[in-house]
């Protein structure tokens, strides 16, 4: 029999552990251990990581204090108040920053899981010069 030589891969290679740039991009919902949880999906934007998909869930709740007030929040940038409604489909394309954790499976298999998501931090206002005007040196001779 001639068969070609194949060298075997994971498929997967983990990111290091780290806060990533991102956009949500599906929200479902799943059954899971725990019940209906809703399922996020995330495309990471940084340039090196551009297009990369992870995925993080959250207990369907209605709980200020859970995983899924903490996602739709920082999704909105704002904190959720009692009695909101939430508009899922609002929520897509929306920016956001992912804490990313690299862990370990039981079998040794490394995974990303995603431990927070954090609203995109505001844009520094840069200062207009660095250099002081002319005149305004205090230390000039």
């Amino acid at each position: 029999m001639n068969l070609p030589t194949i060298q075997f891969k994971s498929g997967y290679d983990p990111l290091a552990t780290g806060e990533y740039d991102a956009r949500l991009v599906n929200i479902e919902t799943a059954d899971g251990q725990y019940g209906t949880q809703v399922k996020f999906t995330f495309e990471l934007t940084d340039p090196a990581h551009s297009g990369r998909r992870l995925t993080a869930y959250a207990r369907l709740s209605d709980s200020l204090k859970g995983k899924l007030a903490q996602y739709v929040s920082a999704l909105l940038g704002r904190p959720l108040q009692a009695g909101e409604v939430i508009d899922w489909n609002a929520l897509l394309n929306r920016p956001c920053r992912l804490v990313v954790l690299k862990a370990v499976k039981p079998d040794g298999t490394t995974y990303n899981r995603v431990e927070s998501v954090l609203p995109v931090p505001p844009q520094a206002t840069a200062p207009s010069s660095t250099t002081p005007a002319q005149g305004n040196d205090p230390f000039a001779p």
